[in-house]
């Protein structure tokens, strides 16, 4: 089990534990949050989601798209699932940066950050902290990503 903690003062820990066979690659995320701050996603036990792909801010020209698998609507936390199509590329978006916490696991496929020249593949795992720039990416093959997003806590709720 891996433990990822990011930034000077880590606010939240996140516990990784990945379990692979050649056909099935199972992601376990465990939050632990700092006491005092609630979270308000709902209790799903394993299930088909019910909510279908949708265009990413206008991106689906583009090719990318999303699956919202859980989300707490009172504070912004959300887990879904990512699709990059093949061929999709974010470079007319140019470089990513955003003000909440970013967890991403490629699932399947590839994924090219284009600024940096490198290419992660299936099993690699990402943990970007508020303004963290990232990006613009390509997929060739296209790739599959579980993304779990967390705004900073608001130290007035």
């Amino acid at each position: 089990m891996a433990n990822a903690n990011s930034g000077a003062a880590a606010r939240h820990a996140a516990h990784i534990h990945v379990i692979s066979s050649p056909r099935i690659l199972y992601v376990y995320i465990y939050h632990q949050r700092p006491k005092g701050v609630a979270v308000n996603k709902p209790e799903l036990e394993f299930h088909e989601p019910s909510v279908g792909w949708r265009k990413v801010n206008g991106d689906a020209e583009r090719g990318i798209w999303e699956q919202i698998l859980a989300a707490d609507p009172l504070r912004g936390d959300s887990t879904l699932l990512q699709r990059y199509d093949p061929g999709a590329d974010t470079t007319a978006g140019g470089v990513i940066v955003h003000d909440y916490w970013e967890e991403v696991m490629i699932l399947s496929g590839e994924l090219t950050d284009l600024t940096l020249g490198k290419t992660f593949t299936a099993g690699m795992y990402a943990c970007r902290p508020p303004g963290m720039a990232h990006g613009p990416y390509a997929s060739g093959r296209g790739c599959r990503m579980l993304v779990i997003v967390r705004p900073e806590p608001d130290p007035t709720m």
